[in-house]
């Protein structure tokens, strides 16, 4: 999934910068990397929150995140070999994806690092409560009546 989030927010900067509307390439990075952040955060905070007691998972934060960057790059250098056999123009995308599994863009490992300290640290110290997630009240009303009353 989290390669797939990366995909979204990038192939709709090759498909604005193929079309011509794209004015500013800089900002529309910025803010891919930013959204591609924000849901690999979210992602992650959820998949941690429900899985980490799994015997499945590494015991600690350090072999996790060795083991989703492992994987990350691995799908990274399959995507890279699928675009240039198939879309040599979309090839950016997975070398940018490359360029953030090993800290290697300008940003020090883009929105990747931030998230994936993030979503450990946020597991890490919050427990959800009794019962799982809970809806605000205001979630829960009836759509037929106007005010929930």
């Amino acid at each position: 999934m989290l390669r797939s989030f990366h995909y979204a927010a990038f192939s709709a900067l090759l498909d604005a910068r193929a079309s011509g509307t794209l004015v500013d390439m800089d900002a529309a990075v910025a803010l891919a990397e930013a959204w591609q952040s924000w849901v690999c955060r979210a992602y992650l905070a959820g998949y941690l929150h429900h899985a980490s007691d799994a015997p499945f998972m590494p015991k600690t934060a350090e072999e996790l995140e060795v083991l989703v960057r492992t994987f990350l790059l691995e799908k990274a250098l399959y995507e890279l070999a699928y675009e240039l056999n198939n879309r040599p123009d979309w090839a950016a995308i997975p070398l940018h994806g490359i360029g953030q599994i090993l800290g290697l863009n300008s940003d020090s490992g883009g929105g990747l690092d931030i998230a994936f300290k993030d979503a450990v640290a946020q597991e890490s110290t919050s427990r959800p409560p009794p019962g799982g997630p809970q809806l605000p009240p205001e979630a829960t009303r009836d759509p037929k009546e106007p005010d929930g009353r």
